[in-house]
């Protein structure tokens, strides 16, 4: 029944690296008092709009194939993000239902970028050949995630995988404020993410990405993770459930329970639940206020992003030319394909983390693409940069040995 691995995976990270759990402290020290100084004030000043890109990881399929899900399947998912953060979800609770009173429009929306950190034209999808049909977690973090990352910081980042046989029952994962920036984001299984295309039942209305997104704006759990004692979502208008609930429960479920619900028993249907995506439907005021106070704070410099902004300047003329770069992480080959244009003259070069050129290539003729031998470059993060006077364009690939 394992649905989500955020706990998993924040546990993981804070063995690594300690210093996570003062840097939360902080950050729900600061939640809580902005949720106590905004708490009387219905709706905020502005609705706050996050750039997302979405990183594809397939394995050399057809666009529309297995991992590798179409721009229709992707576009299916930001619109569910933008309904349920919004309250204009069709499913939500009806004006008669006893929780209606606490959902809330979070007033938070999500667009694909339509600009890279480097100022280059981009739809929001980034399609990487993973050169493997499925992943670990670990090495999702440890391998995938600081290659494909974009900066966090500006960009909310989705990555769309097929996981391995052990984590079969794993739809996604993400990471709270305070921890690690290169790997910073959203994981979802291929198959759990939009309404549309290669999507499958319970979990297929795409709420797997709104309860992770959730997580990634530092909701928890309702059940608060400390089963079986009574936890704490640390917000105070969803009742209090001693467990998760799935499949598809009725109302009123677990009525006085001994966690301390009443008679219309625990809230089954918020997002933050782990029931089947028809039945997920609502978050509550405290629950978007809390949300509100991770873009006030931990995450503040998505509030000036540019990433919803049509580029200018010589990234303009980018646009003409869609390049490909794969596989990614590379071995030993790297290829670049320019996709819809033949290039008769541009200069490659490869940058390392110590900002070294360490490789370069002048294209003289005019070709579709190109072959580089990077068997002799160090294995780690690199950028890999391709300019001519009508392009400048820059992509960000590991080396892995």
């Amino acid at each position: 029944k394992r649905k989500c691995a955020t706990m998993d995976m924040l546990n993981k990270h804070i063995g690594k690296d300690p210093s996570i759990i003062q840097k939360m402290e902080q950050i729900e020290k600061f939640t809580q008092e902005y949720i106590i100084a905004n708490r009387n004030t219905k709706y905020m000043a502005t609705v706050i709009t996050i750039p997302v890109v979405v990183h594809i990881i397939h394995n050399g399929e057809a666009i529309g194939t297995g991992a590798n899900i179409s721009d229709a399947q992707v576009f299916s998912q930001i619109d569910v993000l933008n309904e349920d953060f919004r309250l204009l979800n069709a499913d939500s609770l009806d004006s008669s239902h006893p929780f209606w009173y606490a959902t809330a429009d979070s007033e938070i929306e999500f667009c694909l970028a339509e600009q890279d950190e480097f100022g280059n034209p981009t739809d929001g999808i980034e399609r990487i050949d993973g050169g493997q049909a499925d992943w670990d977690p670990a090495d999702i973090d440890d391998i995938l995630k600081p290659a494909t990352i974009w900066d966090r910081d500006l960009y909310l980042n989705l990555w769309t995988v097929q996981y391995d046989a052990a984590n079969s029952s794993l739809l996604g994962y993400a990471q709270f404020p305070g921890e690690a920036d290169s790997t910073d984001g959203v994981v979802c299984r291929y198959d759990a993410f939009g309404y549309t295309g290669n999507v499958t039942p319970p979990n297929d209305l795409g709420r797997t990405e709104t309860h992770e997104v959730g997580h990634w704006l530092n909701l928890r759990h309702i059940w608060g993770d400390n089963q079986p004692n009574c936890g704490d979502d640390l917000v105070s208008d969803t009742e209090p459930a001693d467990e998760p609930n799935y499949g598809n429960p009725t109302f009123p479920h677990d009525p006085n329970n001994p966690c301390g619900t009443g008679a219309d028993g625990e809230m089954y249907m918020n997002y933050m639940d782990y029931g089947d995506d028809v039945e997920l439907v609502m978050f509550t005021y405290e629950q978007a206020l809390r949300m509100r106070a991770a873009l006030n704070g931990p995450r503040a410099s998505l509030l000036s992003s540019i990433g919803c902004q049509t580029p200018s300047g010589i990234s303009e003329k980018n646009k003409e030319v869609f390049i490909s770069i794969f596989p990614n992480p590379v071995i030993d080959k790297l290829q670049i394909e320019f996709s819809n244009t033949n290039i008769s003259m541009a200069d490659i070069s490869i940058i390392n983390h110590l900002g070294q050129t360490v490789f370069q290539k002048k294209i003289t003729q005019n070709i579709k693409g190109c072959s580089m031998d990077v068997s002799n470059l160090s294995s780690g993060f690199h950028l890999v940069k391709i300019s001519n006077s009508q392009m400048n364009i820059t992509k960000k690939i590991v080396i892995n040995k």
